[in-house]
């Protein structure tokens, strides 16, 4: 018989993604791979709608021009932290919802 806590279903949790200090460079190559891989993403399933159904996914096209704006702004950021001899402490937590 399962007790009481495992019969309740999560809804919602939230995970570590990237905690720690790290030096500016380190920072930038951490962020811009996540950032990369999620534009890389976002192009691939717009192509693909693009071929299915001859038109783009725009709500893929948006995201991709947030994340291209958030990668410019990460990386003069830690660019600035880098020239004024500064270390980078990321905390990056996923935070799921079962809807």
């Amino acid at each position: 018989m399962k007790n009481e806590k495992e019969q309740v279903m999560i809804t919602k949790d939230e995970f570590e993604l990237i905690k720690g200090v790290f030096s500016p460079d380190d920072a930038l190559e951490i962020i811009m791979h996540l950032l990369n891989e999620k534009i890389k993403y976002h192009g691939v399933r717009s192509f693909n709608q693009s071929i299915r159904i001859g038109s783009k996914d725009e709500w893929s096209e948006v995201r991709i021009e947030e994340l291209k704006e958030s990668r410019d702004e990460i990386k003069f950021l830690l660019d600035k932290a880098k020239e004024d001899g500064h270390t980078v402490k990321i905390n990056s937590i996923i935070s799921i919802e079962l809807i």
